[in-house]
């Protein structure tokens, strides 16, 4: 009885053998035929995993902010950047770069030109930005890899991902693109629109600035030509304060009913 007893156990510690064997074949070969886990694999090496991959949050408005720093970032001399898209398999979750270094439980994700999305970064232009991208980068720093992801109908996020780097150095350039969004910022100067998106964030859209003749503004004469010294006159006063220190930007807020427009006189 106890003969018996070993032998099957024998003969189920080796069927769980070849099991595992077969498992681990079938990860590797999920791997090989990964392509965007290949390439960030062989791109970065085996010592990625033992690195953390950082990740800076970013709100939905800012997309087109992040890619206008990352195209300036990308142009800093010293640094190549090649940028590389994939897909998806529809009604999948999102995948992190964490994922993807990892390559365990992947959907099998595909290369493509990158997705973009048209967005406006001023009142009458557009600018293309990565909607999920991987950026291959290479500079002072080493070989690492960021990640973009945009805001879709499975997250409301727009993440930035960094591996391959220590997290001193991942932070240093999150600091540096945030520096970048901030000076680059193309809000800055404009009339905004602000309102909400389909998934509860806020939206910005540029506004229209209406064009005012002097002649249509309803004011007392004398309070218009305070208005007009206060926010033109200035420029008069321009070498004085800027030599002193002072900034020229100066504003005004009015705010009241439109004088309606006057019917136009029909010929009889």
């Amino acid at each position: 009885m106890t003969s018996a007893s070993d032998s099957e156990a024998r003969e189920f510690a080796a069927a769980f053998r070849r099991f595992l064997e077969w498992v681990n074949s079938e990860e590797a070969g999920a791997r090989r035929r990964n392509e965007v886990v290949a390439l960030v694999a062989e791109y970065l090496g085996e010592d990625a995993l033992s690195r953390s991959v950082v990740t800076r949050v970013l709100p939905p408005f800012e997309h087109v902010n992040l890619q206008t720093a990352l195209d300036a970032w990308s142009r800093e001399p010293g640094r190549e950047v090649a940028v590389h898209g994939f897909s998806i398999p529809p009604h999948h979750p999102p995948v992190t770069l964490q994922q993807i270094l990892t390559g365990e439980s992947m959907p099998r994700l595909r290369l493509s030109a990158p997705a973009l999305a048209d967005l406006p970064n001023g009142p009458g232009s557009t600018l293309a930005c990565l909607e999920l991208a991987l950026l291959l980068v290479d500079d002072a720093d080493g070989r690492y890899v960021v990640m973009v992801s945009a805001p879709s109908d499975h997250s409301p996020l727009l993440n930035v991902e960094i591996a391959g780097l220590p997290v001193d150095a991942a932070q240093a350039v999150h600091a540096r693109l945030d520096e970048l969004r901030h000076r680059l910022n193309v809000y800055r100067g404009h009339v905004l629109d602000v309102g909400l998106n389909q998934m509860g964030g806020v939206s910005l859209e540029f506004g229209q600035v209406p064009q005012l003749a002097r002649g249509d503004i309803v004011l007392p004469e004398a309070v218009l030509t305070r208005v007009e010294r206060h926010a033109l006159g200035i420029a008069a006063y321009r070498e004085a304060l800027l030599g002193a220190g002072q900034h020229l930007k100066r504003g005004l807020l009015l705010y009241g009913p439109r004088e309606p427009a006057r019917p136009t006189p029909c010929a009889s």
